[in-house]
């Protein structure tokens, strides 16, 4: 990356090259496995330039298509999990590719269900039931033949207690990259808002899967990916003791005092710069969990020091 660039400059690219794979797939280019292993590439890199900033952007970034950043999110979790449970980056690989691969089928459900209030059709059940088959197929006719990949893609859905889907597997059945891709699909969708729901705020998200663990999702994987993100995440947004409402930038040594970038003052005003406060000070401690104000448009690049 150059000197004027930020990883959310590095998100968009991957999510406008994401878009035109989707469309290579569409068309059966039989390239198109090789742009995956590339976007899966650049994913890698964008984690290891600004792992905080990435996993920012998985609770802030919505300025693309659901289809489009749910995917990218789902594989920078994967990446975070994967690095933890000590994969080589080499395994990691696959896994991304089933992450960013692995709801091709039901694209075009995606974008209709993100704007509907009203239950599933029946018709819609369907669709979604059979989508990781149809995924599966769809790859292997521009000629994916990596097994962790289709088995990612294949068994994404599946519950450790046999509850999923399509095959109604469980335990040590399902592969570890579909174990990992389930919890990121899942904390993904929960952070992001839908059209007959607002989103979890990520402590909720986190507070979820803690209670649950074990019982659909692997409760070590859960576990693991709770302690990496931390009681207050990068891309959580928190009002400090002094009044102020700040997003998280940074983890801190302690999960308790991350570091934030104030950028509304205790009286209400937006503050021309955002202020870099340290909450292991007394008076910048968190105070309670926030939320954004809509209204209120966000520089990411500011917020995280690359501008």
């Amino acid at each position: 990356m150059d000197d004027n660039s930020s990883p959310f400059d590095l998100f968009n690219d991957i999510a406008f090259r994401l878009k035109h794979v989707f469309e290579g797939i569409e068309r059966k280019d039989k390239e198109v496995p090789k742009r995956v292993i590339r976007l899966c590439k650049d994913i890698q890199a964008l984690c290891v330039f600004d792992i905080d900033a990435a996993l920012g952007a998985v609770h802030v970034v919505r300025g693309h298509l659901y289809t489009t950043y749910h995917p990218i999110h789902i594989a920078v979790i994967c990446e975070v999990i994967g690095q933890k449970l000590k994969l080589t980056k080499e395994e990691r690989l696959p896994i991304l590719a089933a992450a960013i691969t692995g709801n091709i089928a039901m694209n075009e459900l995606q974008l209709s269900l993100q704007e509907q209030g009203s239950s599933l059709t029946s018709r819609q059940r369907a669709e979604i039931d059979t989508h990781p088959v149809r995924s599966c197929e769809m790859l292997q006719a521009i000629g994916v033949t990596d097994k962790v990949w289709l088995d990612g893609v294949f068994q994404h859905h599946e519950m450790i207690d046999g509850s999923g889907y399509p095959d109604g597997i469980s335990g040590d059945e399902i592969s570890i990259g579909a174990k990992i891709i389930a919890v990121a699909d899942k904390y993904s969708a929960n952070v992001s808002p839908r059209a007959y729901r607002e989103s979890l705020t990520a402590q909720e998200a986190l507070r979820q899967f803690f209670v649950e663990k074990g019982q659909q999702y692997d409760g070590k994987l859960c576990m693991l990916f709770i302690n990496e993100l931390g009681v207050f995440p990068p891309g959580a947004f928190v009002k400090l003791v002094n009044g102020e409402i700040a997003i998280v930038i940074r983890r801190g040594k302690n999960t308790l005092f991350p570091i934030v970038c104030s950028y509304i003052g205790q009286y209400g005003s937006v503050y021309g710069t955002p202020i870099k406060r340290d909450t292991s000070i007394k008076e910048f401690v968190i105070d309670a969990v926030s939320e954004p104000d809509k209204n209120i448009p966000l520089n990411l690049r500011v917020l995280w020091g690359y501008s």
